[in-house]
């Protein structure tokens, strides 16, 4: 046997056969073959803890003879007081022996389900050497149905700018989204509309820039509190490879969508359609006075998604504006501010998180803005400090 972790392995199993997880994870503990040091090559190592090579090995072989799943197995972990979810999920996405890959998906999909926020933090993010890249991928591709916040990711990440995980987010989400990848086909980017024309074609569907929807449902509910929003008060706005005019039954029901996702951070649809309109900026500037012109309405706060996709150096300033009127008063509408620059794509927006995650004068919106500036750093495979330095140029 060439792998010292396999004989390793199998000389333990050899000693207790029949030994059931629980009491192999305690001797495994306590020969001290349980956790390892996180090290690189030519690095010493370092106090982070994960799974070792060989317990990995263990607990492959005793999936294999006695059924362990990874919900068991993350529980024998937390009753030895350690972090069972997320040494499971870093043993998992390994790049030497993952432990659990080869595992039917139902064994693998109640414990993805369970710790869907760990997987959904690593969709789209740099993953370091001794990391699989495609792991979070292959890991959501095992629940028999995608919830929406999965989908929304995995749609973030298959136009997003890694370009090395797109098709992994695309083969996770496989079949039955066609609408939502035609809508890219009239994407501002060139890119975009190119990596939709793939998609749809390795699914074997012609691409027609026709198939996309520009008309919209004919009637949307309105959301309780969005009476006062008057699309008939807005200039006309057109589609940015036609220069049609953009129906406003269509723009409404952009908005009611990201109104009713109740957030300030854009799913795959708003960032869609937001992507189409040539005036673009001028329209997530017209949603936003609005809504600070209505008092900033807290319940209305998913409406930012539009302008968090839409809002250019305009928006930017306004937000600045708000928040500096009422950093004292109104916290959660400024919380809501906060995470809509967080998710704008323009050097003004990433400046400004960061100066409130430093300068501000309400501690609470300071730690707001650190943590949005945190999640931004990881969803790009940077640490925060990499961020700040990203924007000193």
């Amino acid at each position: 046997m060439s792998d010292p972790n396999e004989l390793l392995a199998e000389q333990f199993l050899a000693a207790a056969p029949e030994t059931g997880a629980e009491a192999i994870a305690e001797r495994l503990a306590a020969a001290g073959m349980l956790l390892e040091r996180v090290h690189g090559i030519g690095e010493p190592p370092s106090t982070e803890l994960r799974l070792s090579a060989p317990a990995g090995y263990v607990f492959e072989r005793v999936h294999e003879t006695h059924g362990l799943t990874l919900v068991e197995l993350s529980q024998i972990l937390d009753e030895l007081g350690l972090d069972g979810p997320r040494l499971v999920v870093d043993r998992y996405r390994s790049d030497y022996r993952g432990l659990g890959v080869t595992w039917p998906d139902e064994d693998v999909a109640p414990f993805v389900l369970q710790t869907l926020p760990l997987w959904l933090a690593l969709v789209g993010a740099g993953a370091g050497p001794e990391f699989d890249p495609q792991a979070p991928y292959r890991a959501l591709a095992t629940l028999p149905e995608l919830p929406e916040p999965v989908v929304d990711a995995l749609f973030e990440a298959a136009f997003g700018r890694r370009k090395s995980v797109r098709r992994f987010a695309q083969d996770a989400l496989g079949g039955g989204h066609e609408d939502r990848i035609m809508v890219a086909l009239s994407n501002r980017r060139t890119e975009v509309r190119a990596e939709a024309e793939r998609w749809l074609e390795r699914l074997g569907h012609e691409v027609s820039a026709s198939a996309v929807d520009r008309v919209g449902p004919a009637e949307t509910p309105t959301p309780r509190g969005l009476e006062w929003l008057r699309f008939e008060d807005l200039p006309p706005m057109h589609w940015a490879d036609t220069d049609e005019v953009i129906p406003a039954s269509l723009l409404k029901w952009v908005v009611c969508q990201a109104v009713n996702n109740k957030t300030p951070e854009p799913n795959a649809l708003v960032r869609s359609y937001g992507g189409l309109i040539a005036e673009q900026e001028d329209f997530g500037y017209f949603l936003l006075q609005r809504w600070i012109a209505r008092g900033a309405a807290i319940g209305l706060k998913g409406l930012l998604a539009v302008v968090a996709v839409c809002g250019g150096e305009r928006s930017i300033a306004l937000a600045e504006e708000h928040l500096n009127d009422w950093y004292g008063v109104r916290v959660a509408q400024s919380k809501a501010l906060i995470g809509m620059l967080a998710s704008t794509d323009h050097p003004a927006a990433t400046q400004l998180l960061l100066s409130i995650s430093t300068h501000f004068r309400t501690k609470s919106l300071q730690e707001e803005a650190t943590r949005q500036a945190t999640a931004l750093a990881a969803c790009k495979g940077w640490t925060l400090a990499e961020l700040v330095d990203s924007q000193a140029g």
